[in-house]
């Protein structure tokens, strides 16, 4: 891990980042059909664990760092697609799910509250995936 300050390590993110741009681009292209996700999540489930909860506000700041508003709003709408699938994703550790289901929703209602109402932005997120994007953000996979 690499240090940083008064001995507090930063999660390494290259991982996560790569991991997150394969979720990015499987869910675009079956545009969010649950099964072929699962069968993602499933094929990568080692990749599933306490080092990818811990990198994954870093991996979200990573990917919306100097985005255009556009762009942010499409990649916070792929971590409410993500938060919405692990969640229901029955293998693996249901607990670490839930807390990486948590921790993506949180990411992702940061920018719905930047951007536009929160309150309606943080109902939806909790409840439902509205909408799940198709279309990978412009410089997304290029990270």
């Amino acid at each position: 891990m690499n240090r940083k300050g008064f001995g507090q390590s930063q999660p390494p993110i290259r991982d996560a980042k790569k991991f997150m741009q394969a979720f990015i681009e499987r869910v675009a292209t079956t545009q969010g059909d649950e099964t072929q996700v699962h069968q993602f999540f499933e094929s990568n489930r080692a990749k599933l664990d306490e080092s990818l909860l811990e990198a994954l506000p870093l991996v979200f700041k990573a990917l919306t760092a100097e985005k255009l508003p556009e762009t942010r709003q499409n990649i916070a709408q792929f971590f409410q697609a993500f938060g919405a699938l692990i969640q229901q994703f029955p293998l693996g550790d249901r607990l670490l799910n839930l807390e990486l289901s948590i921790t993506a929703y949180q990411h992702q209602v940061v920018v719905g509250y930047w951007q536009s109402s929160g309150k309606t932005i943080f109902l939806n997120s909790f409840l439902h995936v509205t909408t799940v994007p198709t279309t990978i953000p412009i410089g997304v996979m290029s990270l």
